[in-house]
């Protein structure tokens, strides 16, 4: 997992767009800066290092930056919210049952983990619940560790109401639906403050930092699926393209 600072320039430089986007370099770093981040030639020598961003220093005073599809896909592993397949996922779920547990792992610590990590929650003792699109990461992990361990198998026609009482309160969809409306108003507040204006100053930054702040917090359990439950709610790909309205006044689309 690589560290916050890195998290937070390639949540900032997710591409809502087909084609290659550039943002101003030096923009983004004063509201990186103002959200604490240290080091920030460090940051990008090592994003750039790892291939998630590429920088075009071409000209001096016009130095830019986009990410990568490398930088894209490593995104998405860590935040599945930014998944683009969300939209083709039928609604299907997988559930995961423990049996026996395997020597290397006597008391499925491991996999209770990952599982977690890999947008899985737990409805009862030794049994888990997701999206049947992160199925083929959790197989090859359970084909690979844990074959005779556990059964794991996709979840038919419901028939009763409570598994998606279940979604909703173990996905703290409803939360992640408030937090997002929260956001999405401090930004639109921002946005009409700031129209016309080309240079954010202190006071600016310094509050698009902590809107940044509030979104990172919310993408750490948020998994994409609430605009299944909540049609129109607002999405975490529409703030952000308002957080980079407001990081890139003078860039409106960002440079291509």
């Amino acid at each position: 997992m690589i560290k916050k600072s890195s998290q937070l320039a390639l949540i900032l430089l997710n591409n809502l767009q087909e084609e290659p986007v550039f943002y101003p370099f030096e923009q983004l770093n004063q509201v990186l800066g103002a959200s604490g981040v240290t080091s920030l030639r460090s940051l990008w020598h090592l994003l750039e290092k790892n291939g998630l961003v590429v920088i075009d220093d071409s000209s001096k005073s016009n130095k830019r930056v986009s990410i990568t599809k490398l930088g894209s896909e490593e995104l998405t592993n860590m935040f599945p919210v930014f998944r683009n397949d969300w939209t083709s996922w039928n609604q299907q779920w997988v559930s995961i049952a423990f049996l026996e547990a395997p020597r290397g792992d006597k008391n499925f610590r491991y996999l209770r983990l990952f599982l977690v990590a890999n947008g899985a929650v737990s409805f009862s003792r030794g049994m888990y619940i997701f999206p049947i699109l992160m199925l083929p990461k959790i197989q090859f992990e359970i084909e690979r560790a844990y074959k005779r361990s556990v059964l794991l198998f996709t979840i038919g026609e419901l028939h009763s109401g409570q598994l998606e009482q279940l979604i909703l309160e173990k996905y703290r969809i409803k939360e992640v639906r408030i937090a997002y409306s929260g956001v999405s108003k401090q930004i639109d507040q921002l946005l009409i403050k700031n129209r016309g204006k080309n240079i954010l100053i202190n006071r600016e930054k310094n509050a698009i930092s902590s809107i940044i702040e509030s979104l990172y917090s919310v993408i750490q359990y948020d998994i994409g699926i609430i605009n299944f439950y909540f049609p129109h709610s607002q999405a975490i790909k529409e703030i952000l393209r308002q957080i980079q309205l407001l990081i890139f006044p003078q860039d409106k689309s960002g440079e291509q």
